[in-house]
């Protein structure tokens, strides 16, 4: 991490990840790239699947991600709005075999909001 000139220790403790526990889902929207780093490096040490998400997303695509992430908590921008009632949330952890996810978005020619695992 000294490469990237990211604190070890912080990583490991950051704030933002205080009182989540490891294996819960989170969506990272944050636009600075060195903070972007920091919140994307201490989600996967502390083993949570990682959600990427753009900071300018609006509307649709914020509804879309609610809809497959739930009210998984936001890092980097303002929470998301709250997931249609009954839904059914995709088992991250089965698909990974219980390691971190990382999630990245794709829409393809089609334009409907999509994750690459």
């Amino acid at each position: 991490m000294q490469c990237l000139g990211l604190s070890t220790a912080r990583v490991e403790a950051h704030p933002a990840l205080q009182g989540l526990p490891a294996g819960c889902s989170v969506v990272l929207r944050e636009r600075e790239p060195r903070l972007f780093l920091e919140l994307f490096f201490a989600a996967v040490l502390k083993g949570c699947h990682v959600w990427l998400a753009s900071p300018d997303w609006q509307g649709t695509r914020l509804r879309g991600l609610s809809s497959l992430c739930g009210a998984a908590p936001v890092l980097g921008a303002e929470p998301l709005p709250p997931p249609p009632a009954g839904l059914q949330l995709p088992d991250v952890a089965a698909l990974t075999g219980g390691q971190p996810g990382i999630l990245i978005p794709t829409g393809g020619t089609s334009g409907r909001l999509r994750f690459a695992l």
